[in-house]
């Protein structure tokens, strides 16, 4: 069986590469790879390593790292397993799109409105302060956060399609990597691994910011063995299953007065700069594999 763990180029293509590494180095026969949005990722390859696609019926199991790109754009192959839907990554990469879904299949997010939408309206509907984003963003890049209304107006214009969201005065934030071993996950997760956010550098802490963001000095951390809310754990394995994928990542942040945990974001393609959490992806491949090689 040939590995190929696909990622966006100047987005999610540094892991991509790093997890086909790792996994070449476990003996795995494995390719990382990032194509650009919508170019073929065995065009890349074949450019990047001379790669072709096994003519002998050879499985090919394609691991998506936040790559909504198609495998080939000229043709089919019976023996090419793509484990992570496209369809799924381009939900949750859509935030606005992904909170009304996780909304409306029963999943707590904050108070959310989509853009555009009168000043006033958001207002009333989702109170002040409130927070206003970009469809797509990372890393605190297209996040504003507004206490006043012609704060909003400034926001709204700059943020376009995006989304309003009430503000959450939380305690605790949490990322939660769950992952299955099968699309339909009809067995329970086969990873369930927690990170809590932190300030990990005080020189780059901004201590007066109400919002726990890149920008402000926190990280996602994974150095303590915290006690996890049994509210955020379940909140965030319920995320990733509604949205139809088979590992991800969701941002669960939590409310301890009332013991409610409220997703932000899904991810599909989590940085992993630590070793601890790059095994834990790699101990689900290595399962994803064997189980689709039996």
């Amino acid at each position: 069986m040939i590995i190929i763990v696909a990622g966006l180029k100047r987005k999610t293509g540094t892991t991509s590469r790093l997890l086909g590494r790792r996994l070449r180095e476990m003996g795995f026969d494995a390719y990382g790879t990032s194509v650009r949005w919508g170019k073929s990722i065995l065009g890349r390859l074949h450019k990047e390593k001379g790669f072709r696609h096994p003519r002998d019926g050879t499985p090919v199991l394609l691991l998506r790292w936040g790559c909504t790109s198609p495998y080939s754009v000229r043709y089919e192959f019976d023996n090419l397993i793509d484990v992570q839907s496209p369809t799924a990554i381009g939900l949750a990469a859509n935030k606005p799109r992904a909170r009304k879904f996780l909304a409306d299949h029963g999943v707590s997010v904050p108070p959310t409105l989509l853009l555009p939408q009168p000043v006033d309206v958001l207002v009333e509907r989702l109170g002040l302060p409130l927070i206003v984003r970009k469809p797509n963003h990372q890393a605190g890049r297209g996040f504003y956060f507004c206490e006043t209304s012609e704060e909003v107006v400034s926001a709204c214009r700059q943020a376009g399609h995006g989304y309003a969201m009430s503000y959450i005065p939380k305690d605790r934030e949490y990322r939660i990597h769950v992952g299955w071993t099968n699309a339909q996950h009809d067995d329970s997760p086969a990873m369930l691994f927690v990170q809590r956010k932190v300030v990990v550098n005080e020189d780059e802490w901004d201590r007066d910011s109400k919002v726990w963001n890149f920008a402000a000095g926190y990280r996602f951390h994974s150095r303590n063995p915290w006690r996890i809310p049994a509210a955020v754990l379940r909140t965030g394995v319920k995320a990733i299953d509604v949205l139809g994928l088979t590992y991800g990542a969701a941002d669960v942040m939590y409310v301890e007065e009332t013991d409610t945990a409220y997703v932000s974001e899904v991810n599909t393609g989590p940085g992993l700069k630590i070793e601890i959490s790059q095994d834990a992806y790699l101990n689900l491949f290595k399962e994803i594999i064997e189980r689709e090689g039996d």
